[in-house]
């Protein structure tokens, strides 16, 4: 099912990961207690009672938020920093493509930054990697 309601008092025994698509809610007098163990929310959506009642033991997998980059100009310095949510650390990747001759891609503040040495439009993806998953994102930027 993609539903769950937990009805009663509940104990992880492992980790929980609600998926696109999936939700978890807690019925009146209800408890999910994490133990050692953690909720992921990959896509999916956690009742805001229960993200709150669990605190620390609720990850966010990444959702990149960068929904478009400034065009950058041939031989002039060009930096934008991709953005995501979710739980930190984040690191960053072209996973299909390449950037523009010239630019690069800082893996750990996803910042884009350089000096485009031609005129060109690169459609490239670029994706999001935490430990509690990734995101994806086809991208274009023109010099």
């Amino acid at each position: 099912s993609t539903e769950g309601t937990v009805y009663g008092n509940v104990t992880l025994q492992e980790d929980l990961e609600i998926g696109e698509g999936e939700s978890l809610t807690l019925d009146g007098g209800a408890s999910l207690n994490a133990g050692n163990h953690n909720v992921i929310v990959d896509g999916g959506t956690l009742d805001e009672n229960l993200a709150n009642s669990l605190g620390d033991s609720v990850k966010y997998a990444p959702t990149i938020t960068t929904a478009s980059l400034p065009d950058g100009t041939v031989g002039t310095l060009y930096t934008a920093k991709l953005k995501a949510d979710g739980t930190a650390p984040i690191t960053w990747s072209v996973s299909a493509g390449s950037l523009p001759d010239g630019l690069n891609l800082n893996k750990d503040t996803g910042e884009i930054s350089g000096t485009p040495s031609a005129e060109v439009t690169s459609t490239f993806t670029v994706t999001a990697n935490s430990t509690y998953g990734s995101d994806s994102r086809e991208l274009t930027l023109k010099n």
